[in-house]
């Protein structure tokens, strides 16, 4: 019954950011191993890792049911109208 309430709720997404975050100092860990200074290992870890932004743009629609999520809220606001 749990998957129901977190299908009908509304998603939060308040971990994703620090996931990235996460990911990407884990990468810099990994190229400052390697033998890179700091400063260009974050600069290769931006690089590799693109833009953080349509990262998590696009985890976000990943993470969703796009079709019954449009249709539960659809129907929701339908609900309130009548």
């Amino acid at each position: 019954m749990n998957w129901l309430r977190q299908l009908l709720s509304r998603r939060q997404y308040r971990d994703l950011p620090e996931e990235i975050q996460a990911h990407l100092d884990e990468k810099v860990e990994e190229l400052i191993t390697e033998g890179m200074s700091r400063e260009e290992a974050m600069q290769s870890a931006r690089r590799e890792f693109g833009n953080l932004g349509l990262i998590e743009e696009n985890s976000r629609e990943v993470r969703r049911w796009p079709s019954v999520e449009d249709f539960l809220l659809d129907f929701r606001q339908g609900l309130r109208a009548l």
